[in-house]
């Protein structure tokens, strides 16, 4: 955020809160992917900011999560996004180079790059889909959020390339199993690789998932061992219900149950309900 200007021995000076952390190095830190209640809260932050970018006619070019700054160490609500070095107007056509990290960068700009290394797609010439962009980047740092993987790597820049433009999606991975649907289908409209059925900005912030209040609990992916011994043995017996509860369980509830032992865990929904019934 912008605080104050000030000029000294004839230097213009712009004083800017000071931020704690990049997004990147956050994610890096932890063992584990966000909650939904944090990426969520992230979301509609970075959303809102470049719903105002883009109804001013100005595109970032660079979302990422290197560029996502938290003024509160690990606090994804305290988000500002920023390094707007190569923004650029809609309507400002000297600007031909296709820009941005490779990662984050959405098929029609792949598709830009082998055609002409010096020409940007038309998207960026000033028709309405000229920030669809910024929207796939936004698919990107969703994903990884909820995952600690971005949705097309590759071993090259050549594969990560193809992979981007082939567009074959994962949403099954175990990392995604206590991820709800409503936050996976964000993710796919985000990733969409038509520019023009890609989701804007603002009917993003009008999806489902983003407009639900935060959870009453918290969903955390940690080993839970049964055999400690200063555990209370009530605690010990509903911790051994919950983990038998999705075994009794049948359909969707089982597919659950085997992501949950890949992960070394199990929901904190089926705990909860076990320590309560005790």
């Amino acid at each position: 955020d912008f605080e104050k200007p000030f000029s000294k021995a004839n230097c213009f000076y712009l004083v800017m809160t000071e931020m704690a952390e990049d997004l990147c190095d956050s994610l890096l830190a932890r063992s584990r992917p966000f909650g939904e209640d944090s990426v969520r809260r992230l979301c509609r932050v970075l959303l809102k900011g470049l719903e105002y970018l883009h109804s001013r006619g100005i595109v970032h070019r660079d979302v990422k999560l290197d560029n996502i700054f938290l003024e509160r160490a690990g606090d994804l609500g305290s988000a500002r996004l920023g390094d707007f070095g190569l923004s650029t107007l809609l309507h400002w056509s000297k600007e031909k180079r296709v820009t941005g990290s490779l990662h984050y960068m959405a098929p029609e700009l792949i598709n830009s790059l082998a055609r002409d290394h010096r020409q940007l797609p038309s998207q960026f010439s000033g028709t309405p889909n000229a920030t669809a962009a910024d929207l796939w980047s936004v698919g990107v740092v969703l994903y990884a959020l909820l995952s600690q993987h971005f949705p097309f790597g590759g071993k090259s820049d050549e594969e990560i390339k193809r992979n981007i433009l082939e567009n074959k999606l994962n949403l099954k991975r175990n990392c995604f199993c206590e991820v709800s649907s409503k936050a996976l289908d964000l993710v796919r409209k985000l990733l969409e690789s038509d520019p023009a059925k890609r989701i804007s900005a603002q009917e993003a912030l009008q999806h489902p998932w983003l407009k639900r209040k935060p959870s009453s609990f918290t969903l955390l992916r940690r080993p839970v061992h049964v055999g400690e011994r200063n555990l209370p043995s009530t605690v010990k017996a509903a911790l051994r219900r919950a983990l038998a509860y999705p075994l009794r369980s049948s359909g969707r509830a089982h597919k659950k149950a085997k992501c949950s032992k890949d992960l070394g865990s199990f929901p904190l929904q089926n705990m909860y309900e076990a320590i309560v019934s005790v």
